[in-house]
């Protein structure tokens, strides 16, 4: 139960004052209630409640509380002006305990809604200067997207300019390298006295006649006579020597040049020549030899790993079946050395099941071999079957004795 705390009080015409001794207590202990109609004040094992007599200004600006030399000090405005001449409600003993909570509520509720209307404008306000900030920084980012549009385009024209210049620059000198060519090449005809063309050329070239022969030429001088007279008529002699023969000439002359004996006769082969036909005989085949299976299956059924795992799980006890054909294993799969030595790998790998089938193996093939049993039962405790592992310990203590 807490205990009533002193206060004393004053007041003017629009401020009440409560002044209340706190008797040393904490400041953090303190905690101060104003409504218009009610004020609770709490620290550590203290409780002051006043119901008042009119109702004052529950705001933050109409309210002031002040804590100073281990005093609280509130000070509070009055709604309507004058001098009340009492502090607290006159009736308070005579109306009962249900109305004077009821009156409490109701200014605790007033309150209340108060508050939360100021937290909702407090809200609204900050929304809108958030709203306010980003349309600054979104006008802001703008300008900036502005003036870099603004630069680059002052940029693409200066390099626009840039260009059309140097093209003009080039196309003026390409002018006046015209020009100066078409100067130097009418120079050159005005001192000849006359422009030669191309056709003059070549009808110079044909008139003149050719070079004598050097002696020792294979071509007389007739046929060389006849050779430039028929260029100078205007046929080549080759074209003429094609024209003087008809179709059949050549034709024939084509089937001289292809014809079989004649190749033969020239090369100088004849049937004697030609290697004999291969007899016939025995051919030496090769032989092939399949890789040896346990099981007698064929392979095309795809029952090679169904087979697997029949071997590894049966694999114990695969000496004693009477069907499957022992002979048909593995030279690997009967050395105990080395396949102890695959366990050992096995096992360094981590694939421990592998490990146990070759450690298995190996002491099948020699009862003498054993640390494949005792590398085994190691195995068996490293994938947690302490059984098998105590009953492989026994084995090899039993076979070492």
């Amino acid at each position: 139960m807490p205990l009533t705390g002193d206060f004393t009080w004053s007041e003017t015409s629009t401020i009440l004052k409560l002044t209340v001794p706190l008797h040393n207590a904490s400041v953090k202990s303190v905690d101060v209630l104003c409504s218009s109609l009610f004020i609770k004040i709490s620290y550590e094992q203290y409780l002051v409640t006043i119901d008042l007599l009119s109702p004052v200004d529950d705001t933050v600006k109409g309210s002031k509380a002040v804590i100073k030399n281990g005093t609280l000090t509130l000070k509070v405005v009055k709604k309507d002006k004058g001098f009340w001449g009492q502090l607290e409600f006159p009736d308070k003993d005579s109306i009962s305990k249900s109305d004077l909570m009821a009156r409490r509520d109701a200014s605790l509720e007033e309150r209340r809604v108060k508050l939360a209307e100021i937290h909702e404008k407090a809200k609204e306000k900050l929304v809108l200067e958030e709203r306010s900030q980003v349309k600054k920084q979104m006008a802001l980012e703008q300008a900036e997207r502005q003036e870099i549009d603004e630069l680059k385009d002052a940029e693409k024209d200066k390099a626009e300019k840039e260009v059309y210049a140097k093209f003009d620059e080039i196309r003026v000198e390409e002018e006046k390298k015209t020009a100066h060519q078409s100067d130097s090449s009418s120079g050159k005809a005005k001192k000849g006295g006359k422009k030669v063309s191309y056709e003059d050329e070549l009808e110079d070239a044909v008139a003149a006649p050719p070079p004598p022969p050097a002696s020792g030429d294979i071509w007389s001088t007739a046929e060389l006579s006849d050779s430039v007279s028929g260029s100078a008529s205007g046929a080549p002699p080759a074209a003429a020597s094609r024209d003087a023969l008809d179709d059949d000439d050549i034709g024939e002359e084509r089937d001289d040049a292809y014809d079989d004996d004649a190749i033969v006769d020239d090369v100088g082969l004849d049937d004697a020549a030609l290697p004999a036909p291969r007899g016939g005989g025995k051919t030496n085949f090769a032989t092939f030899k399949y890789t040896p299976r346990l099981f007698k299956t064929p392979a095309r059924e795809s029952t090679i790993p169904t087979e697997k795992e029949f071997v590894a799980k049966n694999r114990p006890h695969l000496h004693n079946h009477g069907l499957l054909n022992k002979e048909a294993l593995d030279v690997s799969e009967s050395d105990p050395t080395w396949l102890k030595g695959k366990g050992d790998d096995f096992f360094r790998n981590g694939d421990i099941l592998s490990a146990i089938n070759a450690y298995s193996s190996a002491y099948e093939a020699s009862k003498t071999m054993l640390p494949a049993l005792s590398n085994r039962a190691a195995c068996y405790l490293k994938i947690g079957e302490p059984a098998r592992c105590i009953a492989d310990c026994d084995d090899a203590i039993s076979a070492s004795r």
